[in-house]
């Protein structure tokens, strides 16, 4: 065997030496993430159900597949109150619970395309200025975002549960709590969709129909006015701190909720936010007192 044959012989000896140890070293790393993650996360079948954030950081990355089934689902409060920065789902997530990532400083968020439900308070009280919904149907529970920081061209989130509906508000998430207006053809305002999020002032909407249970409480806006197309509005959907209510349509009113005061409603109405009475209601308790003396 000549000199030139065995060098070439060696040099193959060489590669594929290291090749094969390039292999081994790869398999190596990829069993060590996926042990890492079986350390990081608690999960019961598809469903993660918590996190050690003291040992694994505040920047997630949520695997695709622990104990070799694909991740579903996110448990409730599975994540709340970490101090987690980011987060990155994967996409087999069908589900996020209630609480998930709530109370986070979490700065953006990519939904992925097969998550079907997002549970109330999900990703509320983060720092989220970037959302993207991959999806296009999600059943939202109630403030599902509120109290982020997105501009406010993106600040309300819809309704989506039969596609992207904006006349529907589920969730307010922006940074402006100095004057926020309800966008030109909004006509429902879901369940505590601006709750405690300490807005100075808030102008609804003409188109405005419906406002749901607790749609503005935890607030700082001492008065607003009704437009004239609302019919309902729930109970405690305003604090105890509004003063005047100006009501532009008595006859649309079918229910004023926790105040019940329907049947006093002047064209005008201004509410005494110290006695949670109408001004009709004073004059005809005055009136009743002056009859009875």
């Amino acid at each position: 065997m000549g000199k030139r044959t065995i060098i070439i012989i060696v040099s193959i000896v060489a590669i594929v030496g290291a090749v094969v140890f390039r292999l081994v070293m790869n398999n190596k790393t990829a069993e060590e993430e996926a042990e890492s993650s079986k350390t990081c996360f608690k999960y019961s079948g598809t469903k993660i159900t918590g996190y050690y954030y003291n040992l694994c950081g505040k920047e997630v990355v949520i695997p695709r597949i622990l104990g070799g089934v694909e991740v579903q689902s996110i448990g409730e409060s599975a994540f709340e109150n970490m101090q987690i920065t980011s987060v990155t789902l994967p996409d087999t997530l069908l589900e996020i619970e209630q609480y998930a990532f709530n109370k986070n400083l979490i700065e953006s968020v990519v939904i992925p395309e097969k998550v079907t439900s997002i549970g109330k308070n999900a990703f509320s009280n983060n720092k989220i200025s970037s959302l993207e919904f991959k999806g296009s149907k999600i059943d939202f529970g109630e403030t599902p975002f509120n109290n982020n920081l997105l501009d406010d061209k993106n600040a309300f989130i819809y309704d989506m549960s039969n596609g992207l509906d904006t006349s529907y508000i589920v969730s307010y998430a922006g940074k402006n709590r100095d004057n926020v207006k309800i966008p030109n053809g909004v006509k429902n305002i879901g369940s505590y969709a601006f709750s405690d999020q300490e807005i100075k002032k808030i102008t609804l909407d003409n188109d405005l129909v419906v406002i749901g249970n607790g749609a503005f409480v935890g607030n700082n806006f001492s008065e607003i006015t009704i437009p004239g197309k609302v019919e309902s509005f729930g109970d405690n959907a305003f604090d105890y701190n509004i003063q005047r209510i100006v009501v532009e349509n008595k006859n649309k009113i079918d229910d004023f909720g926790y105040y019940g005061m329907q049947t006093f409603l002047d064209e005008v109405l201004v509410f005494d936010g110290k006695t949670k009475k109408s001004d009709k209601e004073l004059e005809i308790e005055k009136a009743e007192e002056d009859i009875i003396q």
